[in-house]
């Protein structure tokens, strides 16, 4: 800087000398403000009190009174009981009445030891067969028979299982039985020499009649055991050992069946492919062939029918058409079509929607030019849909003209088809003979599967309550909690009674209750309103209110001090005041600071004089609008938490997680957290750890975002440069666009790498989109590179997003251009900067690291219990020389294993704005990690919500919506990944991006809020609501306790 010059330096001097004792020159008075009267002090102050006695004494109230929640109070402990399954253990007594013509004291010797003889027969301990002896012509009066129990019984009583009626004959061999198939009765054929004397311990009739019964009630005992294994509650003393073979026909037959609903609408189709025939006699026939047996089922639920007519459907483009066979001499339909003969596309068949499932019933009556029309592989012309309905194709006698109207006669074999479909939907035994003895069996497992389902949903309602404190609970949902204890203790009693029908209506009555108490309107819709959105709530509406008033609050108070010290007056205090204030904030121990000026401008200005508020008018030059900064520490209570709720997740067994490893980070890359939790597999005992490998899947496309960007920041390629992408990749500028699935357009665009980065460019999954047809789950499973060579587009390249193998192809296309391979690139440009260990994050992991490999597990739809399956990407680990992994297709899409501990190294580094916090090493420009924030699909914004059902249901589950946000705010979609613009229900800042791989493994970035984290499970399919349970809970769990 110059120095002064000498007027000024002689300036200084003289100053300097004055300030050092000299008598100073007189100088002019200074004009100050007038000196305010003892009235305006007293006026101002009785002001200000008056605000803050308003606010103290009414605001405040009534602010508490109308945010306050309300949070009936639930019974927890008995609603937790009843889901582990404590208070009720269910038995099944059934009483079975032994109708015998002879005097009273033998039929009670009968009675006595057919009763032992079956109690050395059962193995199934909470199934309990009783016998009664009936009255009968010996009996004077039957309220006096005396059995075993002093209890008697009539065989027209409704809680009887299984009369047994003693019959005496001269011919014929004896003992013999014979099951009545339309009532519960079983015929037992004697002579009266096979009775047993008085004084006998045992008879040939008695064990007889006790195998009988045995047999009878064998496949009872299976599915009431099978169920009971399911749920928690049923010791395994109580619970009956079956066979494999036995098991996995239950298996089957759960997986056919329906969920019980107290109502299904049925519906009955007619379809032809040409103008008839055009109606049918449905009416008389579903009186004459279905009435009955849904009559038969009103005790269990009850059903409505509705039918209709459909002229010219047409087979789904999807299916191979019909191939004659000159050896069945018919038309026929490959076993593998089958899944797809229903043109849901065109067919108008009913949905599941409302209270109850549909039952789609389909008659296919074939053109006479196809006729007749059998599968291939069996000659047969029905098949039954599981979960869904049956299809019955009706070929009319050969020659005939297809008549305009179907008579009952004609539709008889169809409807005695749809009776059997009927059935096997509806869960009914295959076994005993007599319907009423299976219907009656129904009733029973019915009755047990809606105790358990109730007490699990109470059990869940309890979670709910405890973990998620800041939702309201109103009064209607204890009155229904208190509701759904009342009917289960009656069901529960009931059952152990032997009333079943009674146990079935209490436990269908507890069922609509704690369905009516978990889903409550106005409760679920606060699950989604995290406290930190009630922050953004009060804050601009309270703060204008406050900060005035604790303010003036404020400089009245220090005034008054000062006063009563007599050192300075209330403007020496007033001009002190901003730059102490200003201190003040900008030293707030928060997370963010406030922009002072701001505050300044509205609040204090108003309060301070003039000279006070210029005092401070230079520092606006160095004071910076900061903004919202999380470099937080979590609280040692959140870290238990996590540890507490992944813990928890993989003890629940078969039907819980096997193994679950969580991770989170802040901008700084410091952990939040890091905590494993289970094992390898549940059939391991080893357990997962911090070295354990996950393969990721999809998780692998961030990385192969990152290095193609790379690409683009070093002028290699360029998004929008069409013709790079055809010198390139050569194979996609040849392809057709299949949009029907079956015929192929030419292309009205060309594909960029733009497109294929956003999932634009018209590819798809063959495991999502059945117009895809490739070998295999999945494209390149196996290794071979040819599954994406040859792979179709089903959409216009730009004209819409569909998630499928573009990142496999933008992959393939940087191997072209650099000349290396995949997991080499990988290795050198994106793990080595940011100290990767390349055994923990591979497209081949070595022999010594898949020992500590977490196995891909099976979840069963039906039971939801795990079983182990080949893992999905093993020919990757067979893959031992780099000869065998250079010939191996590396997948960009879906290759990677890797530790969390390894991957989150990556998702430091984009939140760092492409720079690795710990090794300062640069991936990305901040540029580049800009573009993985911004939306390629804008005039998409419901992409992710209601799309259509899978093609492979095994690989991942159909759901209504990828994220579900209150409001259905816009969603998109970015380089990187899924984009939440609006903030989430977890506590989730706005803009943050996340994805997930295959097996349920899932990853965010919040930039917003500093963090980033990856969970990783190994469980198909993909939406597995115990892995994303736990999932949204830790990350919740985050949010909440960042200090």
């Amino acid at each position: 800087m110059a120095p002064p010059n000498a007027a000024d330096a002689s300036s200084a001097s003289e100053s300097t000398k004055e300030s050092f004792g000299t008598t100073p020159k007189p100088t002019k008075a200074q004009t100050l403000p007038p000196l305010e009267s003892k009235e305006g002090i007293w006026l101002r102050r009785a002001a200000i009190l008056s605000f803050w006695a308003v606010v103290v004494l009414i605001g405040l109230p009534v602010w508490w009174k109308t945010t306050a929640i309300y949070r009936a109070e639930l019974p927890l402990q008995d609603m937790t009981d009843w889901a582990e399954g404590k208070i009720c253990k269910p038995l099944f007594p059934l009483r079975i009445a032994v109708e015998a013509s002879i005097p009273s004291q033998d039929a009670l010797q009968l009675v006595r030891l057919t009763q032992h003889a079956i109690d050395d027969l059962n193995e199934f301990s909470a199934h309990h067969l009783r016998l009664m002896p009936a009255a009968t012509s010996y009996t004077a009066n039957a309220s006096q028979e005396v059995i075993i129990d002093g209890t008697s019984v009539r065989i027209d009583d409704t809680d009887i299982a299984l009369v047994i009626r003693m019959i005496q004959v001269e011919t014929g061999e004896t003992p013999r039985s014979q099951l009545q198939p339309y009532l519960p009765t079983l015929d037992v054929y004697y002579s009266a020499s096979q009775l047993p004397a008085q004084s006998s311990n045992s008879s040939p009739l008695a064990t007889f009649i006790a195998q009988e019964l045995h047999t009878v009630f064998a496949e009872e005992q299976a599915q009431l055991a099978y169920s009971l294994a399911a749920h928690p509650g049923a010791p395994a003393a109580r619970t009956k050992a079956f066979s494999p073979e036995k098991h996995a026909e239950l298996d089957r037959q759960s997986t056919r069946a329906l969920k019980y609903a107290p109502t299904y609408h049925l519906t009955f189709s007619l379809f032809s492919p040409s103008y008839a025939p055009s109606a049918w006699n449905i009416d008389a026939a579903l009186q004459t062939y279905l009435t009955p047996l849904l009559e038969s089922f009103s005790g269990i639920s009850n059903f409505t029918v509705d039918s209709q007519v459909q002229l010219y459907a047409t087979f789904s483009p999807s299916i191979h058409q019909p191939e004659y066979d000159e050896g069945l001499k018919a038309w026929t339909l490959r076993r593998e079509d089958l899944s797809g003969f229903v043109n849901a596309a065109e067919w108008p068949l009913s949905p599941s929607i409302g209270e109850g499932p549909t039952v789609n019933f389909i008659l296919y009556v074939p053109d006479a030019s196809q006729s007749p029309l059998l599968v291939k592989e069996n000659a047969g012309n029905n098949w039954l849909i599981p979960q869904w309905g049956g299809v019955h194709i009706l070929n009319l006698p050969g020659g005939s003209v297809t008549p305009n109207i179907l008579t009952t006669e004609d539709l008889a074999p169809a409807m005695h088809t749809f009776s059997d479909q009927l059935t096997s939907l509806f869960g009914l035994p295959q076994a005993p003979a007599s319907l009423p003895l299976r219907i009656s069996t129904l009733e029973r497992v019915r009755a047990a599967s809606l105790i358990f389902s109730a007490s699990s949903t109470l059990g869940a309602l309890a979670q709910v309550y405890q973990k998620l404190p800041s939702i309201p609970v109103p009064d209607n949902v204890a009155q229904s909690a208190d509701s759904t204890i009342a009917q289960l203790q009656k069901a529960c009693d009931y059952l152990r009674e032997g009333r079943f029908q009674s146990a079935l209506e209490h436990a269908r009555a507890a069922e609509v209750e704690a369905e009516k108490a978990f889903f409550e309107r106005s409760m679920v819709g606060q699950v989604y309103f995290p406290d930190e959105h009630k922050v953004a709530v009060y804050l601009p509406l309270l703060g204008p209110v406050a900060v005035p008033l604790v303010m003036a609050a404020l400089k009245e108070l220090k005034g008054a001090i000062a006063t009563l010290r007599g050192s300075n007056s209330s403007a020496d205090y007033a001009r002190k005041l901003p730059t102490s204030l200003f201190r003040w904030l900008t030293e707030l121990p928060w997370s963010f600071r406030i922009n002072y000026f701001a505050v300044r401008n509205v609040w204090l200005d108003p309060l301070l004089p003039a000279a006070a508020t210029q005092q401070s008018i230079d520092s606006q030059t160095t004071c910076n609008t900061p903004i919202l900064l999380f470099n937080m520490p979590l609280s040692d209570q959140g870290v238990q938490d996590i540890k507490s709720l992944l813990d928890s997740a993989t003890s629940e067994g078969p039907t819980g997680s096997p193994g679950l490893a969580f991770h989170a980070v802040d901008r700084s890359g410091k952990t939040l957290v890091e905590y494993q939790a289970g094992n390898l597999s549940i059939d391991s005992k080893q357990a997962v750890n911090e070295d354990t490998l996950f393969w990721i899947a999809s998780c692998t496309k961030l990385v192969t975002a990152i290095a193609l960007l790379q690409l683009v920041e070093q002028g290699k390629i360029g998004l929008d440069d069409a013709e790079a992408v055809k010198k390139y990749a050569p194979e996609i500028s040849k392809k057709q666009v299949y949009a029907d699935g079956v015929n192929g357009a030419d292309q009205q665009n060309q594909v960029t790498l733009r497109q294929l980065l956003a999932h634009t460019a018209g590819f798809g999954y063959s495991f999502i989109d059945p117009r895809l047809q490739t070998p295999g789950d999945i494209e390149g499973q196996k290794g071979d590179v040819n599954d994406i060579l040859n792979s179709r587009l089903v959409n216009q390249p730009g004209s819409t997003w569909e998630y499928g193998i573009s990142i496999d192809w933008a992959g393939i296309i940087l191997e072209r251009i650099t000349g290396q391979r995949l997991g080499d690139y990988f290795k050198e440009h994106i793990f080595a900067p940011l100290e990767v260990d390349t055994k923990g994050a591979t497209m081949f992991p070595p022999f010594s690291a898949q020992s500590n490999l977490a196995e891909i597990h099976q979840r069963d739809p039906q039971s939801s219990e795990l079983r182990v399956r080949d893992h999905f990407y093993g020919n990757a680990l067979k893959q031992d020389s780099p000869e065998k992994q250079d010939a191996y297709f590396q997948s960009g899409g879906a290759g990677l294993f890797t530790k969390p501990k390894e991957y989150v190294k990556i998702l430091a580094a984009i939140l760092n704005e492409g720079t690795s916090p710990t090794t300062g090493k640069q991936i990305l420009k901040p540029s580049s990690v800009e573009l993985f924030w911004e939306n390629q699909i804008p005039n998409q914004p419901d992409f992710a919500r209601g799309g259509p059902p899978p093609a492979n249901p095994e690989l991942i589950a159909a759901v209504p919506e990828f994220y579900p946000q209150p409001g259905n705010p816009p969603q998109g979609w970015t380089y990187a990944g899924f984009l939440t613009i609006e903030a989430g229900p977890s506590g989730r800042g706005r803009n943050t991006i996340w994805w997930m791989g295959l097996a349920n493994c899932f990853w965010w970035i919040d930039r917003e809020k500093g963090v980033a984290g990856f969970i990783a499970g190994q469980v198909l399919p993909n939406g597995d609501p115990k892995v994303i349970s736990a999932w949204f809970m830790c990350e919740k769990t985050i949010y909440d306790n960042l200090e």
